[in-house]
């Protein structure tokens, strides 16, 4: 960050490079998972070089990871402030909808297709978590998705949190239970949708068009046991670590989120992903 802050300063700055923008990205992930603001001077991504849907997305998640600290930060306070504590629920709400307009903004092939598989058992160690599975028509739309999925989770949970505040103030109004029960089926919406689109950003099973066959129904072909490719598994690897840090799910759903994460730490040779099952893990 320090090496960061030295070249925004800089008063004969090049334009961002690659490794400025990747490097600013790595810093906004560590800054949610240690709990640290994002400071003013690292904002604004179009500086760094996040550009069109990317820009889209680096601003909804900035202000998420910010959310968050203030959020967290209300948790510690004996009597935290009402008027604050309204003014994150708004916030929450407003990330929310940016979130959702951002996903309708998709061309036509990034969509997915929603398949039923038969027999899947919902184990920690089995790569398909329940019976319903996405496709794509490539695995870099599904990681688009996969982004858009896990911060749909974040953002939920940390209103879930934000609204347990309210509760706590005796606060509440007859919208509260509502409000509450919004965010929890999105929460768990997202949740289940990450956990369908996983298994094809992994190529754990292959789509085979039968638009020519008289069923006209596709086939699919299963892969449990392949080996997942490296680049593959680095697209898993936000996706899931968001996943497997978020309270309020079902808890079979995220022993197995974490599965898949030590499997994919394995892959990619990281070995702090490997300690995801222990109590070390930070839980948001």
């Amino acid at each position: 960050m320090a090496i960061l802050r030295f070249w925004y300063y800089h008063v004969n700055r090049t334009p961002a490079t690659t490794l400025i923008r990747d490097t600013r990205r790595g810093l906004i992930r560590s800054s949610l998972l240690r709990n640290i603001k994002i400071p003013d001077w690292m904002l604004d991504g179009f500086i760094f070089g996040e550009r069109h849907r990317e820009e889209d997305y680096d601003r909804i998640f900035v202000r998420t990871v910010n959310l968050q600290y203030a959020s967290a930060s209300l948790q510690h306070k004996d009597y935290p402030d009402i008027t604050e504590i309204e003014r994150l629920s708004n916030e929450a709400g407003e990330l929310d909808k940016a979130l959702k307009s951002w996903v309708t903004k998709f061309p036509d092939k990034w969509s997915y297709q929603r398949h039923i598989l038969k027999g899947c058992d919902p184990q920690p160690n089995n790569p398909f978590y329940s019976p319903v599975v996405y496709s794509y028509s490539s695995p870099g739309y599904a990681a688009v998705w996969n982004q858009s999925f896990a911060l749909g989770m974040l953002i939920n949970r940390i209103h879930l949190k934000i609204l347990g505040l309210i509760r706590l103030q005796q606060m509440g109004d007859s919208t509260f239970e509502p409000q509450r029960e919004t965010c929890a089926k999105r929460l768990r919406t997202m949740a289940d949708s990450l956990a369908s689109s996983l298994p094809f950003c992994l190529e754990k099973f292959r789509v085979v068009d039968n638009s020519n066959s008289p069923s006209r129904e596709p086939s699919i072909t299963f892969r449990p046991d392949g080996e997942i490719k490296p680049y593959l598994a680095v697209l898993a690897v936000w996706p899931l670590s968001v996943a497997s840090i978020i309270d309020g799910i079902d808890f079979q759903q995220q022993q197995w989120f974490k599965s898949q994460l030590a499997g994919i730490g394995k892959i990619t040779g990281e070995g702090v992903l490997e300690s995801v099952k222990t109590d070390k893990w930070v839980i948001l």
